[in-house]
């Protein structure tokens, strides 16, 4: 898949570990490095970051994918955490309806983060299933799936 200008990607910071992805926007390109410009959030400095980054960090931003709204404890996903996606397993599922400043949120899920051992609670709009990018398509990863034997 080629990438153009203004497309919205995601950067990997390889620095974390394990890595973490940050969304971003191509502001140009030469087929073997990408300029991009990373979204900014309402509590982040006000300064813009623009960095030229190898092809092999950068990557679509991923599919939503249909179907397993159903998350299970064990499941491995990535949580939107400090500005970007990381990795983490769910621990528990906290059902039930909460209110927090005049939202409802449905499901929060207790997960831990991979590489550390800082547990969090989040809402599942912050919570997306794990996913790779490989030969041009998105292919899940990191469900749990339990087979019974009959």
């Amino acid at each position: 898949m080629r990438l153009k200008k203004r497309d919205k990607v995601e950067v990997m910071n390889s620095k974390d570990e394990p890595v973490s992805w940050h969304v971003a926007e191509i502001l140009s390109g030469n087929g073997h490095t990408y300029r991009v410009r990373y979204d900014s959030y309402p509590d982040m400095a006000s300064e813009e970051i623009v960095e030229t980054v190898s092809r092999k960090s950068v990557r679509p931003v991923p599919t939503l994918v249909k179907g397993v709204e159903n998350r299970i404890v064990g499941d491995i996903v990535e949580v939107f955490y400090e500005y970007a996606w990381r990795v983490a397993t769910i621990l528990r599922i906290i059902d039930g309806k909460i209110e927090i400043r005049n939202k409802i949120h449905q499901n929060r899920y207790l997960v831990r983060l991979h590489g550390s051992s800082r547990a969090l609670i989040v809402d599942e709009s912050i919570v997306r299933t794990r996913q790779t990018w490989h030969n041009d398509k998105w292919i899940m990863i990191g469900k749990v799936v339990f087979f019974s034997l009959l």
